[in-house]
């Protein structure tokens, strides 16, 4: 049962990203109505399994490093 479960999120996390490249962590969660808590969790599951990679994180308002977008992680499907 919780393998089954956790394979439908797998599914729904990564055509999400599949479809909405580059993608922030409140894109995530707000597409799939879920916590950015959760949505960061699953992330993490994915790239630790080799399932996506993680870039493009930084420090905000920070002068050595460029401004954002709305786009602050930009997650890719293996």
């Amino acid at each position: 049962m919780l393998k089954g479960w956790l394979n439908e999120i797998e599914t729904e996390v990564i055509g999400y990203l599949r479809d909405h490249q580059p993608a922030s962590l409140h894109d995530l969660a707000s597409g799939l109505r879920i916590s950015e808590a959760l949505a960061l969790s699953y992330i993490g599951i994915l790239a630790r399994e080799g399932k996506v990679t993680i870039g493009g994180l930084g420090i905000r308002g920070h002068s050595a490093c460029p401004p954002f977008a709305d786009h602050d992680l930009n997650v890719v499907t293996a």
